[in-house]
């Protein structure tokens, strides 16, 4: 699934060991959902999930240097799970790069139109 969005937040890298003592990390990133032309789709939030995965070719070493408040085209797997009769969906990059246009997102309504 491909998405595209604004990044509003890193958390931070939350770590653990499993119950095969294989030590995992993973760190949520948080985006504004946007719209091919640019524009912010009513403030609309997803989170993603990046791990620890060496030989994965986006892990949480490579998502280091993203910043906020740059526009990411997105590739992710999503997968939901049930627990206690309720679904839990992650959402699990596997692909980003920087937006490739440079779009003015000004979100002043109350902005003058140029004509």
């Amino acid at each position: 699934m491909e998405l595209k969005g604004k990044l509003i937040k890193k958390l931070q890298v939350e770590s653990g060991t499993g119950n095969n003592g294989y030590e995992w990390k993973n760190q949520t990133l948080v985006f504004e959902h946007v719209y091919d032309n640019g524009i912010p789709e009513f403030a609309k939030q997803f989170a993603v999930k990046v791990g620890n995965n060496k030989n994965a070719r986006v892990n949480i070493d490579t998502v280091q240097d993203l910043e906020v408040g740059v526009i990411y085209d997105m590739k992710v797997n999503v997968s939901s799970r049930e627990y206690n009769n309720k679904y839990f969906t992650t959402l699990n990059v596997w692909s980003i790069s920087e937006e490739t246009n440079n779009y003015n997102i000004n979100n002043d309504i109350n902005q003058e139109a140029p004509f």
